[in-house]
């Protein structure tokens, strides 16, 4: 099985001495599982990350005693090596970890060439692009899909069975509290967060969650937004945006609120904070996804919530492994992928189940009508699908 992965950073491989990102050691675990005979190629725009998304490799590959042969590109500072590469070479399916703003260009050269594609969320940036991706690789029968891998998270899948068992009646709202560390627009995407915002890149997780849940469909939405920090630092994006989306299913409706921002202090205990509540008419519930239990701090490191569910290096007696549902989700694609190619599965029977470009289409309407709300003065805006 070969695999090319388009974008080399943070996702991919982490930032720091101990971050290792998810993409790589979702790969390492795919072939130590499933004990399979696994290529890839990860492809960059320059060199010097290049370079760098090796040299974290090399270190994952030893704690890990794995024997994945990855190859890294370019070795010159080029824009569109993966071009050259899907020319050139045959992939069995591609993963795409670039900017939001570039989902779309890249995604549609992938599938022009029939490669099953998995994008890491958003989908892409409008219901127009969406729609074409899915026509695109609907043309080509081949299978798209988006790492929305909160849909793997324990916390999310016994919410689902509680709603789905009725134990909390009929839904009336939902709150949610999502935001990240301000290092993330000012020094990791320092050079496209001006392109996109803190709801398309972030808080549409929990808008593809709702979808997941419920099997709802958003109506409609308002959004407000602040610029107050970060346009003080040269980037012209909100620091915090307000979202109210109104969903219905069967006759019923409900309202989601979502707060988000990425202007918390560096010195928070996490990357993320994130908190879900659910009120109906017979129960509440609430998960902390932040706060897992596990707290560390000393004399030189400040303190930590540790969330050991995402993308967890543990390091055992034989080898070091990663776990957790971004590495499920990952591999879930990866395993997909093989099972079409085997006739195990079918595109039908992922399309009720998998979060497809079609399923995706629901939370991109969103951001697209919230964009629109954000730019007309926090009007409320219909969520359009075509």
């Amino acid at each position: 099985m070969r695999v090319l992965v388009v974008g080399n950073g943070m996702y991919v491989r982490g930032q720091g001495q101990d971050d290792f990102g998810t993409v790589l050691p979702a790969l390492i675990e795919y072939q130590y599982k499933n004990n399979k005979l696994l290529r890839a190629d990860v492809v960059g725009t320059n060199s010097k990350s290049s370079f760098s998304a090796k040299q974290k490799f090399n270190v994952m590959k030893k704690l890990s005693s794995s024997n994945l042969r990855i190859s890294f590109f370019p070795n010159k500072n080029q824009n569109e090596t993966y071009l050259k590469l899907i020319n050139k070479n045959k992939y069995d399916c591609a993963i795409v970890s670039v900017p939001d703003h570039l989902h779309f260009k890249v995604s549609k050269k992938l599938l022009e060439k029939a490669i099953p594609t998995l994008i890491v969320k958003p989908f892409t940036t409008s219901v127009k692009d969406g729609l074409e991706l899915i026509n695109l690789a609907k043309s080509k029968k081949i299978y798209g899909a988006v790492e929305f891998h909160k849909r793997f998270d324990k916390q999310n899948i016994l919410l689902k069975n509680h709603f789905e068992e009725g134990k909390i009646g009929n839904l009336l709202y939902s709150n949610t509290e999502y935001s990240q560390r301000k290092s993330i627009p000012i020094t990791s995407f320092r050079k496209w967060s001006n392109k996109t915002n803190i709801f398309q890149y972030l808080g549409v997780h929990y808008v593809d969650l709702m979808r997941f849940i419920t099997k709802a469909t958003p109506t409609r939405v308002l959004a407000t937004g602040q610029k107050k920090f970060l346009i003080s630092r040269k980037i012209n994006t909100f620091d915090s945006i307000q979202v109210m989306i109104e969903w219905r299913k069967k006759g019923s409706s409900f309202m989601q609120y979502i707060s988000s921002n990425w202007i918390d202090p560096d010195n928070s205990s996490a990357m993320s904070e994130q908190r879900i509540n659910f009120i109906g008419t017979k129960g509440r519930l609430e998960a902390n996804q932040k706060d897992r239990g596990l707290i560390f701090f000393s004399d030189e490191e400040k303190i930590k919530s540790i969330n050991p569910d995402f993308s967890m290096i543990f390091k055992g007696e034989d080898r070091a492994s990663w776990r957790g549902y971004g590495i499920q989700s990952i591999n879930t694609f990866l395993s997909d992928v093989e099972k079409l190619k085997n006739k195990e599965t079918s595109l039908s029977n992922l399309r009720k189940k998998r979060p497809t470009y079609e399923e995706a289409l629901f939370s991109t309407a969103v951001v697209e009508a919230v964009n629109s709300s954000l730019k007309e003065g926090s009007k409320w805006k219909l969520v359009q699908f075509k």
